[in-house]
């Protein structure tokens, strides 16, 4: 608890800054510590993120693979109408699910890894379909990654 507290005061006091924490739900299941022996608390994270000190210019990213096992004291999506607002804003301002692609952002996506490769970009948005962002950029790049192989090894061979 105290290392947490000293870096999130240390971290804050450079201005501006990101704040990552991964993987929440790696950590705690709802408030409960997901390994017994955890030194870290539930408390002294959220009293981290939501502190009564000015926070400006710091910005909190967390992430979880599994939002339901985050407490909804950190935050939830709540819908009001057709806007979708962090049950907690001031904590989490901001819930967005980074899902499957669809088309369009996958191709220009690809479009600008593979830029210098035109002649790839079909194929490869064609093979990426139902791939996640994280997913599409790491095929970019093992594509690219072949495709300069190939032509190193055939600039060898001459």
């Amino acid at each position: 608890n105290n290392g947490f507290k000293m870096f999130w005061n240390s971290a804050t006091t450079v201005r501006p800054c990101i704040i990552v924490i991964e993987e929440i739900d790696t950590f705690f299941k709802g408030r409960v510590p997901v390994k017994s022996g955890y030194k870290l608390s539930f408390e002294t994270v959220l009293n981290c993120i939501s502190s009564s000190e000015e926070v400006d210019g710091v910005i909190t990213i967390i992430t979880t693979n599994n939002l339901q096992d985050v407490d909804p004291a950190i935050g939830q999506v709540t819908e009001i109408g057709e806007i979708e607002i962090s049950s907690r804003p001031g904590r989490i301002d901001k819930i967005l699910h980074l899902g499957k692609m669809s088309d369009i952002p996958r191709l220009a996506m690809i479009s600008d890894i593979l830029s210098d490769m035109p002649e790839m970009i079909e194929e490869v948005f064609t093979k990426t379909k139902g791939f996640t962002p994280a997913q599409v950029e790491f095929y970019c790049g093992q594509v690219a990654l072949a495709k300069r192989r190939s032509n190193y090894d055939k600039k060898q061979e001459t």
